[in-house]
């Protein structure tokens, strides 16, 4: 069969949006996912068929590129396709495109396949015949970028607890929410995503129901914002993310 991207169309409701109307971040991480999601399952290698192996996909790295958010009520279409893996990492791309054909929002992001009891990457190789790709087509050029580990002192973070909301199917804190933790952190109140312009995030380990977690923020740059969302026991690293607002 000829692999090629897949799109998954999407209306914007009233409970996708933020207080500004915009397409709230963490929706826009769901609708891209959630698309990704569509095209493994298409050509066989989604939840089902790992899930005989007790494997799953997982979320690496990100790196969006905003040239502007859409709005309440807005139709827009979603592409994604998968470029050509390494050993333990595929790349995928995604456009999103609004009503006037215009691609709107790119990105990059890497996946791996995990065991869900062991935690531990899984060669792909071993599901060579299960990954086409396309190496001619690209949303940004390279990789989505890794984060330098943050400097920060723990016993200065206020603390939360994740809840049982939290969490996906496989027992985790869904990643989406790390985005929602983010962008209701203080140093973000009164910040309007419309000027959001960049997101880098890069998934470090996982969170479970009970983990207690800080967010800490620092301002790199004017307008560039370096976060981390750090577990309390050990200071264990959660996930590094870097925002940018202003175009």
């Amino acid at each position: 069969m000829e692999y090629k991207p897949l799109e998954n169309k999407f209306r914007i409701t009233s409970y996708d949006v933020d207080c500004d109307m915009n397409l709230a971040v963490n929706t826009l991480f769901c609708y891209l996912q959630e698309t990704a999601l569509l095209q493994v399952n298409q050509i066989d290698i989604g939840w089902d068929y790992l899930g005989q192996f007790n494997f799953f996909w997982a979320l690496s790295k990100m790196y969006i590129r905003i040239e502007r958010m859409p709005k309440w009520d807005e139709r827009i279409t979603v592409r994604t396709w998968a470029r050509r893996h390494d050993t333990f990492t595929q790349p995928r791309e995604f456009e999103i495109i609004d009503s006037n054909k215009i691609v709107i929002i790119r990105a990059t992001s890497s996946w791996i396949i995990l065991d869900g009891a062991t935690g531990k990457f899984q060669k792909l190789d071993h599901f060579e015949d299960r990954l086409p790709y396309l190496d001619d087509k690209v949303a940004i050029e390279g990789s989505a970028p890794k984060i330098r580990k943050t400097d920060f002192d723990i016993s200065t973070c206020g603390f939360s607890k994740v809840l049982h909301s939290d969490l996906d199917r496989n027992h985790h804190v869904n990643n989406t929410k790390y985005l929602q933790w983010l962008f209701d952190s203080k140093e973000f109140e009164g910040r309007n995503t419309e000027k959001l312009s960049e997101i880098t995030v890069n998934y470090v380990s996982q969170a479970r129901l009970g983990d207690e977690y800080a967010i800490y923020t620092h301002e790199t740059e004017p307008d560039v914002f370096n976060s981390a969302i750090v577990a309390k026991e050990g200071a264990r690293e959660i996930c590094r993310m870097v925002t940018k607002f202003g175009r």
